[in-house]
């Protein structure tokens, strides 16, 4: 028989309301090989001086009980109370957790204070936030704020939150300065200018605001708000609501967001220039949305807007074409639209898209026949080959054959030129010049006339390098009154002729 030693040193300890602090030692466990099982310490604030009056500044004692952590981590309790914040609790060391009792363990943050503030002088992970409330009094500036523009903060969970009242001009409910791996989980924000806050400085990568009780609500301002560089963001089951400029911003670079399952009620309706707004500020690193599965109700128009997206979904939503105009996008936007229901007759949903700038398709349930329709703004290809028009027209109405410029994007020394051209068909050749050359427009065909509206051009590759260049170099087709233009979403590094069929359809 195995010999099992155990060696144990226990502290008697208190209920988690009682006055005293409790600190459990290190269980050492001996089975063998050795294993050792580490139990982290556990302090109470009030141990450390706090007294939840609301009149005395708890900080201090609250700073104290983090620091009395070893290295290793450990856990910091808030009682019931109304604990007073006259500066910011600084979490500067990794593996802590602050839980608290629910709605009675109250966190006020006085004018100027940021509540929390994760990784404010060191890089930290593995923090965990639960069951408690902050809260702002009048001119207070946040309530969480992780990471700074050198610092980051990762691995954050933060869960059953209840953040509010930072409402003065700029403040948050969380602020996502530089942050990896955070998870808001149940949390209710509400009444704040900015619920959740990415600035322009720093980072988001992988981050999720989800759960069934979770709640972005009546901001002064939006609700989730993203300006700068974000990787991954992904929303999942919660109401966001009554946010007066809107619901859900983010205009920074490579924006991948994945918003699914929620639902948006009465969000812009004072001021607000739309509901949610996604885009890319630069043309080379185009943003990316998932809108799928969400109900929308009483939100202001256009209930999305999308600039500069590629590769987009917008799926299986209720009441999103609930009204005229609901939908905005521009030339550069790539968008799928599939199976949107909504109050208005599918006809009237089939006119709204195709009227979209940008290439768009959909897909809609016919009601009466029960088929499926596939239609468009755009001329759209896919790896099937599949085409679809609508309401279109083919005309000559140019008095000479087009023009061709090159764009410097091509690289020094390129070349094109159309051949068998008319308005509406010819064969364009694009020979790029020699050396790395960028992404964006390559080509411009400029018809000799304009038309009346912006046309459709649709390019099929007549050479191995333009077959080649659909695959890997994603070849698009901009289009204006006067003119189309081919385009490259990413660049190459050598020489190459290109060679494409067009048709132009108005």
């Amino acid at each position: 028989m195995k010999k099992y030693i155990v060696p144990l040193m226990i502290l008697l300890m208190t209920g988690r309301g009682g006055a005293e602090p409790v600190s459990q030692a290190f269980l050492n466990v001996t089975v063998d090989n050795a294993l050792i099982v580490k139990v982290s310490p556990w302090v109470d604030i009030r141990a450390f001086g706090a007294k939840g009056d609301s009149k005395t500044d708890d900080s201090a004692a609250v700073n104290a009980a983090i620091a009395s952590l070893p290295a290793e981590g450990g856990e910091v309790y808030i009682p019931n109370g109304n604990f007073r914040l006259a500066n910011s609790i600084r979490i500067n060391k990794s593996y802590v957790t602050i839980v608290g009792n629910g709605q009675g363990s109250l966190l006020w943050a006085d004018r100027n204070v940021v509540a929390i503030r994760v990784a404010p002088d060191a890089n930290v992970q593995n923090v965990y936030m639960k069951n408690f409330c902050v809260y702002g009094r009048p001119g207070a500036a946040g309530g969480i704020r992780l990471g700074t523009n050198v610092h980051l903060a990762a691995f954050i969970k933060i869960e059953d939150l209840g953040i509010a009242l930072f409402h003065s001009l700029n403040g948050y409910g969380i602020s996502l300065e530089s942050v990896q791996e955070v998870n808001i989980v149940d949390t209710a924000l509400y009444q704040n200018y900015n619920n959740i806050f990415h600035p322009i400085t720093g980072f988001v990568t992988s981050t999720t605001v989800q759960g069934n009780k979770g709640y972005v609500g009546w901001a002064k301002n939006k609700g989730i708000v993203l300006e700068g560089s974000v990787a991954s963001f992904y929303v999942n089951g919660i109401v966001i609501e009554g946010n007066e400029k809107g619901a859900f911003s983010s205009t920074g670079w490579l924006s991948n967001i994945t918003i699914e399952n929620c639902h948006f009620e009465a969000n812009g309706n004072k001021g607000g220039a739309e509901t949610v707004f996604v885009s890319s500020n630069s043309s080379t690193t185009p943003s990316k949305i998932r809108l799928l599965n969400n109900f929308f109700y009483g939100d202001a128009t256009p209930i999305l807007r999308v600039d500069n997206v590629i590769d987009s979904k917008v799926a299986n939503n209720w009441g999103l074409f609930g009204a005229a105009n609901s939908i905005s996008t521009t030339p550069n936007s790539h968008v799928d639209f599939s199976m949107n229901r909504s109050r208005l007759s599918d006809d009237v949903i089939k006119d709204h898209l195709s009227r979209l700038p940008g290439h768009i398709s959909a897909r809609e349930t016919d009601r009466a026949s029960g088929n499926v329709k596939e239609y468009g703004s755009r001329i759209f290809t896919t790896k099937s080959g599949y085409l679809a028009l609508e309401n279109t027209r083919l005309r000559s109405t140019q008095p000479v054959p087009p023009s061709v410029t090159v764009h410097r994007n091509s690289g020094a020394g390129a070349a094109g030129n159309v051949s068998s051209a008319t308005d509406l068909k010819g064969q364009l050749t694009l020979t790029t010049g020699s050396g790395r050359w960028a992404a964006g427009e390559q080509a411009r065909v400029n018809f000799s006339a304009p038309y009346d509206s912006d046309p459709v051009v649709l390019l099929v590759p007549q050479n191995a390098n333009a077959s080649q260049a659909q695959k890997d170099r994603q070849v698009n087709v901009t289009s204006g009154r006067g003119y189309f233009a081919v385009v490259f979403d990413t660049a190459d590094t050598s020489s190459k002729t290109y060679k494409w069929n067009y048709l132009v359809v108005e």
